[in-house]
């Protein structure tokens, strides 16, 4: 597990999603943009971002945002953001069992407190799965979060 202070994430010609979704249907949402993009024949230029803004009885109010080659005609659930920004966030990445990540969750969130951080924004995390030389499934997960600079 690493924590950066003062990063940024950053990304151009972003499709965007955001919806009410259960895990599973966060999947079928993914992979409908990801048809949709190659329909209007688009490609992506980055990876999968996820943001979960409130998450209530098993369903997330979620934003998910795909950087794309370029501004394709947009129609349905989409939203077409030019440019995204996130500056000045803290960056907690982790790479290991789904089981301990709560425990690097906790330590990114002791880390804030103690440091008298406010976040400003929702966290936008990017996650890969594979599997080690074992054949255990693992991944790797890096959550930027917007820090608030005033100091109060």
């Amino acid at each position: 597990m690493n924590i950066t202070e003062g990063t940024s994430l950053e990304m151009d010609n972003v499709l965007s999603c955001r919806k009410k979704l259960t895990e599973y249907e966060m999947k079928l949402a993914v992979d409908n943009m990801l048809g949709f993009i190659e329909k209007v024949g688009a490609k992506t230029v980055g990876p999968v971002v996820k943001a979960t803004y409130q998450l209530t009885n098993g369903i997330a109010d979620t934003e998910i945002l795909i950087p794309i080659d370029r501004k394709p005609l947009i129609h349905g659930d989409y939203e077409f953001k030019p440019v995204f920004r996130l500056k000045n966030a803290l960056k907690l990445e982790y790479t290991g069992k789904y089981t301990e990540y709560p425990t690097a969750v906790k330590k990114y969130t002791d880390y804030i407190l103690s440091k008298k951080l406010v976040p400003i924004t929702a966290g936008y995390s990017i996650e890969k799965k594979f599997q080690d030389k074992t054949g255990e499934d693992l991944f790797s997960i890096t959550t930027y979060v917007g820090i608030s600079e005033n100091i109060l």
